[in-house]
């Protein structure tokens, strides 16, 4: 017996109200539309990028598996329902002679039902909510009305959650411009910087430090400090066969080095010799 529109409806409002950063509340949604449909088993919410299917979310045992297998393979009800912007069903996958290369995977995957329909409102690409069920024909005997209802709900759910991120992404642009603007008064009040060296010491340490413009600005929020200055690169004085020393040795200038300590040594040694009294040149 289909749910009462109280109760299968309040998932719906529950997944917009309680939607967060750290939720897949899509899966949520999609969870929602399978508890509301008798006889489904399964959801999955997909779009096309450069050509293919890709899943946005998912709901149930192998929903995630069956979409790739139909990126894949390239054919199925996913694909030929967001290639043709058409609702696209199929009574048993396992003999529709429409997509060849599923009959054995869906057997494997226990999809054997499935019908798909494109979504309007949540994206500006095409959309497809697809539902599966384990068993063949469970799908035949959902009410039409009920079934109209629930997808237009979750259409209509998905686009209240794309516009609570879209804000919540503005919301936290915005903190971080005010952020930034702080952090470059401070130090233009602190440091005497003008607005312009302000933004170039924050971007410089973003750079060299390889973190955000909006956490170095949040330091300076913080400490009051001006941000570090990248570091110069440490001097490489030359060695044998490079840079300078090979140029001077080259021109045949330059400063000779002795090869060793031992010749260092032996050099003073010889003419100490040399000079003694009573001492002869051979």
């Amino acid at each position: 017996m289909p749910p009462s529109e109280a109760t299968w409806f309040a998932p719906f409002t529950s997944a917009v109200v309680e939607a967060d950063d750290h939720h897949d509340s899509a899966a949520d949604v999609l969870r929602a539309a399978v508890a509301a449909l008798p006889g489904v088993d399964g959801a999955a919410l997909c779009t096309v990028r450069a050509g293919k299917p890709v899943t946005l979310a998912v709901y149930g045992d192998n929903a995630d598996n069956f979409t790739s297998v139909q990126r894949r393979s390239g054919q199925g009800p996913t694909v030929s329902a967001l290639r043709e912007r058409v609702a696209v069903g199929s009574t048993d996958l396992a003999t529709d002679v429409r997509w060849p290369k599923l009959h054995q995977v869906t057997a494997l995957l226990h999809i054997r039902s499935v019908l798909c329909r494109p979504l309007g409102h949540a994206h500006p690409r095409a959309t497809t909510l697809s539902l599966f069920a384990a068993a063949p024909g469970a799908l035949d005997d959902l009410d039409a009305d009920l079934l109209g209802v629930v997808v237009a709900t979750t259409d209509l759910t998905l686009a209240g959650l794309a516009q609570h991120a879209r804000v919540r992404h503005l919301e936290r642009a915005l903190e971080s411009n005010e952020r930034i603007g702080v952090a470059v008064g401070i130090l233009m009040k602190l440091n005497g910087y003008t607005e312009s060296d302000a933004m170039s010491a924050l971007s410089a340490a973003s750079q060299a430090e390889n973190r955000k413009l909006k956490d170095i600005a949040a330091d300076v929020v913080l400490t009051g400090a001006a941000p570090r200055p990248p570091s110069a690169p440490a001097h490489r004085p030359d060695v044998p066969g490079t840079g300078a020393f090979a140029a001077s040795h080259r021109s045949g200038g330059g400063p000779r080095l002795p090869a060793s300590g031992h010749e260092a040594h032996a050099m003073p040694a010889a003419h100490h010799l040399s000079s003694a009294p009573g001492a002869s040149a051979r």
